[in-house]
């Protein structure tokens, strides 16, 4: 197949721009004429010798070239990069490169210059303390995403999400409490920004953390939605155990972080436009794990 028959999407390109095309994996893929299936995946850390593939799609999917130096950075400890590769039988062992993601752990302490940068000018050392205090009690990290995309022919199958859940997994086989990602998307890429908007709440559906300190599993069954906003939803919930009520902000894992930080005010008490908000709590929800869940306040009565 020729190149010239390739015509290639990303929305992080300005509408109608003509995407050049740098990889060989497109012909490749549609030489074999062989679905691509979900089974036939796997996903490992990106290595030296993967680089070149992986440059190819980066300028594929973005119109600009981070330079060698970025990609050279797979070596840092604080560096993560993962790929999803497709070993088709016809190929005798030849991987094709389809999707990868990289990105970098933020220790919360080290992390408080993103979080001071979201909440705007200095607020004082009495504020910042507390955030500092937040993050260390509960010995989170962050994770910025400095890149994440998926080759055209394989997009669909769930990709981009399972390469996030392979950053959770890395973060905490290296002992860290991931509490959520931060990612820049420019605004006019709407595929993208569709995937960071919270997934519907339904009533009965049942939100399920486990305790970190005993691995308790507790169940909160949603009650009502109450407000639903680009990146997230409040809802009203009932702890399956004690029949308590709490009001509680879901959002998904991918946009989690951003969000997390810019509510940071009212997670160390600061005062925010709707008033003071109660921290309660925070975890991925175990029965749906692209969903965050922010517990804030308790809430008297019946929803």
């Amino acid at each position: 197949m020729s190149s010239k028959e390739i015509v290639l999407s990303s929305g992080a390109w300005l509408p109608g721009a003509v995407i050049p095309i740098v990889s060989t994996a497109h012909e490749q893929i549609r030489r074999l004429k062989t679905p691509i299936l979900v089974p036939d995946l796997y996903y490992r850390r990106i290595v030296h010798r993967d680089l070149p593939d992986f440059k190819d799609l980066e300028k594929e999917w973005f119109p600009f070239y981070a330079g060698d130096g970025f990609y050279e950075q797979i070596t840092r400890p604080d560096i993560v990069a993962i790929g999803c590769f497709w070993r088709p039988r016809v190929l005798n062992g030849t991987e094709i490169l389809l999707g990868a993601v990289m990105v970098r752990f933020e220790h919360c302490l080290v992390a408080q210059r993103y979080i001071r940068s979201f909440l705007g000018a200095s607020r004082g050392l009495r504020q910042w303390l507390r955030a500092a205090a937040f993050c260390s009690n509960h010995e989170a990290a962050f994770s910025h995403v400095q890149t994440i995309g998926v080759v055209d022919e394989a997009r669909g199958l769930g990709i981009a999400g399972e390469l996030m859940r392979q950053v959770s997994r890395v973060a905490k086989e290296q002992g860290m409490n991931l509490i959520g990602f931060t990612l820049h998307v420019i605004e006019f890429n709407e595929a993208a920004i569709r995937c960071y908007k919270p997934p519907p709440q339904n009533k009965g559906q049942k939100l399920v953390q486990v305790k970190k300190n005993d691995g308790a599993r507790v169940s909160y069954e949603i009650l009502s939605e109450t407000a639903r906003t680009e990146s997230e939803s409040t809802l009203i919930v009932k702890d399956g155990e004690t029949g308590a009520r709490y009001r509680a902000k879901v959002l998904p894992l991918a946009c989690a972080p951003l969000v997390l930080i810019r509510n940071l005010e009212s997670l160390v008490g600061l005062e925010r436009h709707e008033g003071l908000i109660k921290y309660i709590g925070c975890f991925m929800d175990e029965n749906s794990r692209n969903r965050f869940v922010i517990l804030t306040e308790s809430v008297e009565g019946t929803a």
